[in-house]
Parts: structure tokens; sequence; C-alpha cells
């Protein structure tokens, strides 16, 4: 009997604990956290942000949750000219769901470059040291995390998030994936290098120059097309299209006489 009066109790407790009505007011203090926050009320916000993520129940948020009071406090953080807990409150955000942070922060991100590149920054470097160490699988997991902001950063950081990626897939033979992100870089950055070419593995390089030399083809079809369509909508614009401008303007001074 002694040993029931003792574990009802312990088993009451549990059941408070792991409720969901903990978790939903839990929720509401973030909710009113974020409005101090929009309220101009920074310190206040942020205050009650770290209270919050420092809980014993924090755990029975979800961590779409977290991730949302980890992009408000990296704004009210920001807001106070801390730079160094911003950058980590950030990084906490991308980690625990980089498409909330996408959602709540992306456009203040794109609005605060310092701060964003300086994270992209961190990334990159984790991720090449990961590289270096052979741990590919956690480089990619890091830079997968920037992805959902990939709007908000420098072309060339990203261009270079997306080169880091593709190394780290030829190193575990996934070529097609690799291939991908290579792509996915020379879009941001058509002029991308691939680094020292006397520290850059073979297999690396020779998939880069393939996707490379792909783009130069694509890209002067494109060009061919381009002008030949100009051409026949207007005899001499394809040409000044091309650079040719006085044969360009000789054609149309042709036409219009």
């Amino acid at each position: 009997p002694l040993r029931f009066l003792y574990t009802v109790p312990a088993l009451f407790l549990v059941l408070i604990l792991t409720h969901p009505l903990r978790a939903q007011v839990t929720t509401e203090s973030v909710d009113a956290a974020v409005q101090m926050y929009e309220e101009n009320k920074p310190v206040r916000a942020a205050d009650r942000l770290r209270d919050i993520l420092t809980s014993s129940s924090v755990t029975a948020l979800s961590s779409q949750v977290r991730a949302k009071a980890y992009t408000y406090l990296t704004r009210a953080e920001w807001a106070m000219y801390r730079r160094v807990e911003a950058e980590s409150a950030m990084m906490s955000a991308l980690r625990t769901d980089g498409p909330t942070f996408a959602e709540y922060g992306g456009k203040w991100a794109r609005e605060n470059p310092a701060l964003t590149d300086s994270v992209a920054t961190r990334f990159l470097s984790n991720a090449v040291r990961l590289f270096d160490d052979a741990e590919f699988e956690l480089a990619v997991n890091g830079l997968t995390d920037v992805l959902p902001i990939e709007a908000s950063l420098n072309p060339s950081d990203a261009a270079q998030v997306h080169k880091i990626l593709a190394f780290c897939y030829i190193a575990m033979r996934k070529n097609n994936l690799a291939r991908l992100e290579f792509r996915a870089a020379f879009r941001l950055d058509s002029d991308m290098e691939i680094g020292d070419e006397a520290t850059v593995a073979p297999k690396l390089r020779r998939v880069f120059l393939e996707v490379q030399r792909e783009g130069l083809v694509v890209g002067r079809e494109s060009l061919r097309r381009n002008t030949l369509l100009r051409s026949l909508l207007f005899p001499g614009w394809g040409q000044i299209y091309r650079g040719a401008d006085k044969r360009g303007y000789s054609f149309m001074a042709a036409e219009i006489s």
C-alpha cells in the first residue's frame, strides 16, 4: 500500500509534465515575447525568450516553435547591438528549423547583411573543417541548415555553400547530386573558381570542369538563339546584342533607308 501511495503521485507528476497543455502554455509565452519585440521592447523580449529557451520544459515545444523563439531572440539581441549573442541565436534557429527562421526572419536577414554574412561564413568555415576531417555527412548537414535562407545571402557566399556541398557529395560518391550543386553554384556566381589548383583533388576538379563546360555550351546556345530572335524581329538588333554595335547599326540604317 505504501508503495502504491508513492507511485501514484509520481505518475501524476509525469502526466502533468508531459501534458499537451504545458506545451501550449509555453507556446503562448513565445507568442507573448514576440509581441514584446513587435512593440519595440527588445530587452524584455530577449529576457523572456532566454528564459523560455533555457527552461526545462522547452523540449515539450515543437522544433518550429523553438526556432521561432530563437529567430526573435536573434532580432532582439541585434537590436541591442549584441553581435555575438545574435550570431549564436541565429545559428541555433537555423539548426533547429531553418524554414521557420526563413519564414519569420528571412526578410529581416536580407536587411541585415552584416550579421547574415557573418553567420554564413561561420557555417562555411565549419563545413570546410569537417570536409578536411572527412566528416562529409556532418558537413552536408551543417550546410543544409543554411539553404532555407539562401536568398538572404550574398550570392558569392551562397555559391560557396553549394560548391562545398558538391565537394562533399563527390567524396561520398554521389556525383549526380554534386553536379546539381555545382550548377546551382554557377547560377549564383558564373565566375566562381574551384580554389587552389594545387590542393583540390583531381576527382573534384574533373566534375567541376565538366559542369563548367556544360554551362558554357548552354550559354553559347542561349546567346545564339537570342541573337537570332532579335535579328528576326529587327535587323541589326541581334548584332548589337552580341556586342557588334557598328555592324548592328549599319543593318538598322540599311533597313530604315
